[in-house]
């Protein structure tokens, strides 16, 4: 009796706080607690949940809440979402309802995506995103997507999935003059030398994650032409040769360096490399080397492994 009393009491004490109080307060509440549980206490402080100042900063990752959905679809509005989910329809639903005005979208699916027409539907609708990460449809409509990317200020973005023409994305990408990060580093697609030539081409990258197959050693001239990078991943670049390698080293401003599936590079060319002035201010280095016997280099701030081919 004595602690519903104590409760009843400091109860009635924040209820007689004015709502500016409220509202204030509440902007230091997780999105779950205001969905899940202040929402509940009451009709006003229901009311002052949903009142879009309370959101107006305010992010979701479902790494933080376990009812993603519910709090999504409920939220006024919202700067950030960043969500694993299993449901194409629900989550395109949630971002639907409300006033939300995202700066940054990232949506992962466990199972199937978004379809063009929802996916172009909600590039519409955030018109101020900076940050995009989404999967592309494996769809022959794909020049939608590519269309609505054009519309957007984007300055990160990331895709998954499969392109089927690299040069109608690369024509999307130059449209969006504010974009500097850009990774492509799981996104099934055939880029060569002629399209990183346009990509590059007056482009003052930050990151780059590519997929450098069909990539020669002209395209990676190119890319040790851009000065600006700070963060560049080539990935699957089994044909990247000693000479291609050394073109990377005029990149005086790059600090995390990944290079995957190379066959091609020896253990003394990494080393030689890794003791350039520039390759020695990295700091963070990720290589995925395949030899055929097991070598270990000693390069002082980061051992890399070369494992056999298998």
């Amino acid at each position: 009796m004595l602690t519903n009393h104590k409760s009843g009491k400091n109860q009635r004490r924040i209820n007689s706080l004015p709502n500016e109080i409220l509202l204030e307060i509440f902007k230091y509440v997780s999105p779950a607690d205001l969905i899940l549980n202040l929402s509940l206490v009451c009709h006003r402080w229901r009311l002052l949940v949903l009142d879009p100042t309370v959101w107006q900063c305010k992010s979701i990752r479902d790494a933080d809440i376990q009812d993603t959905l519910k709090v999504l679809y409920f939220a006024p509005t919202l700067q950030s979402v960043d969500i694993t989910s299993s449901d194409p329809d629900g989550v395109y639903e949630a971002l639907n309802h409300g006033q939300k005005n995202l700066n940054t979208l990232k949506v992962h699916f466990l199972k199937n995506c978004f379809t063009v027409p929802q996916m172009c539907a909600l590039l519409s609708r955030f018109p101020n995103l900076s940050q995009l990460d989404i999967q592309i449809p494996a769809a022959t409509q794909e020049v939608q997507i590519f269309n609505a990317l054009k519309s957007l200020r984007l300055e990160e973005l990331r895709l998954t999935g499969e392109v089927s023409d690299a040069h109608k994305l690369v024509d999307a990408l130059l449209d969006c003059e504010s974009l500097k990060k850009l990774d492509l580093s799981e996104c099934r697609l055939v880029l060569h030398d002629h399209h990183l030539a346009r990509l590059f081409c007056g482009r003052a990258w930050l990151t780059l994650r590519l997929v450098t197959h069909f990539v020669t050693e002209d395209g990676y001239e190119v890319i040790g032409g851009c000065p600006s990078l700070q963060d560049l991943a080539l990935v699957k670049c089994r044909n990247l040769s000693v000479g291609a390698l050394n073109q990377l080293t005029a990149l005086t401003n790059l600090s995390v360096l990944t290079i995957t599936e190379n066959c091609a590079l020896s253990g003394p060319a990494l080393a030689n490399f890794f003791n350039t002035d520039t390759m020695g201010k990295l700091v963070k280095v990720d290589f995925t080397v395949y030899r055929y016997t097991k070598t270990r280099l000693n390069l002082g701030y980061s051992p890399i492994w070369s494992s056999p081919d298998s």
